[in-house]
């Protein structure tokens, strides 16, 4: 069983390139979940985090789609994107950008973005087909009062229409879920197995294994002391997935969010009896590793081409190394 891959650090990873990045998209931003978190007054952190923005414009390989959410009355926007094969991949690598086309992957973003989050990048690179969405009160999705097991909801929504759709193969249907997205994409999960329709593999990258533990990563005790969320934590989600592969993404640098969540919902997993695996990075902060570090990339891929079917050994996660 994985349980850790240490990467050394990339060397495209300079600080120019860095701060480019930065400016794309501040990582420090998703402090900001946190600390709405430990400033609630009331017990619902969901209905306190902040909200990204979508962009002026839509991307040329989007078509924006809506669909039912979670609970009546409430309609969610998503983008579907068909990706496009760069000019310089050819030869094997191009059959295998195409075959992957019959793969979904949900993305489920984090508390500052919307559907275009920048994680999509990994996966649009890989070849997959991908639904990104907006949970309620984010983007242009109904504007409701925002709750833990509302956003659940919303994420087995994104699933049921994923499923629903003709172009769709559902025995192919992963979940990546980012940062806050990464509890949403273990609930999606979880109910998925819960309703004996489980998907066919679930990546939790770079996310916390509890609010209470998400907030104390800021403030510490107090944060831990005063946070509360309706619904389940994804240390509870994680053991519900039953025999759904789960792959729990982070890297030791991320300022944001503390290893240690990964390793407890890695244990949480463990104690389940579960396919679980785990994949930790050196070098790679909160985001920045999953668009530029191409080795661990590649482990991400190969694990969702392993359990989709799309059967590329050279991208299957290899066995770990230390502790």
């Amino acid at each position: 069983m994985l349980r850790q891959s240490p990467l050394k650090p990339d060397p495209i990873m300079n600080a120019d390139y860095l701060d480019t990045l930065r400016s794309m998209r501040p990582l420090i931003s998703i402090a900001a979940l946190v600390c709405g978190i430990v400033l609630l007054s009331a017990c619902h952190a969901p209905s306190r985090v902040p909200v990204g923005k979508l962009p002026d414009r839509i991307p040329e390989q989007v078509t924006v789609v809506r669909f039912p959410g979670g609970d009546k009355d409430i309609e969610l926007e998503g983008w579907w994107w068909e990706p496009k094969p760069d000019d310089k991949i050819t030869g094997e690598a191009l059959a295998e950008f195409y075959r992957r086309r019959d793969v979904t992957v949900i993305y489920c973003h984090g508390a500052t973005e919307c559907q275009d989050g920048l994680s999509t990048g990994l996966l649009l690179d890989a070849g997959y087909r991908v639904l990104t969405f907006d949970y309620r009160g984010f983007g242009n999705s109904t504007n409701i009062r925002m709750t833990n097991e509302g956003f659940s909801r919303d994420a087995a929504a994104a699933l049921a229409y994923v499923r629903s759709r003709p172009d769709v193969n559902p025995q192919r249907v992963a979940v990546f879920g980012h940062s806050m997205g990464a509890a949403y994409a273990l609930a999606m999960g979880a109910q998925a197995n819960d309703a004996g329709q489980p998907m066919q593999a679930v990546v939790a990258a770079s996310g916390f294994s509890s609010w209470r533990y998400a907030a104390n990563a800021i403030i510490p005790v107090i944060g831990y002391v005063i946070a509360y969320a309706d619904g389940c934590d994804p240390s509870d989600n994680i053991r519900r997935l039953g025999s759904t592969p789960v792959l729990i993404t982070h890297f030791r640098t991320d300022g944001v969010m503390p290893v240690s969540n990964a390793k407890r919902l890695f244990a949480a997993a463990e104690r389940a009896q579960m396919p679980v695996q785990l994949l930790i990075g050196e070098v790679g902060g909160h985001e920045i590793g999953y668009l530029m570090d191409e080795a661990f990339a590649a482990q991400v891929v190969g694990f969702i081409d392993q359990h989709t079917g799309v059967r590329h050994p050279a991208a299957v996660v290899p066995d770990a190394v230390g502790n």
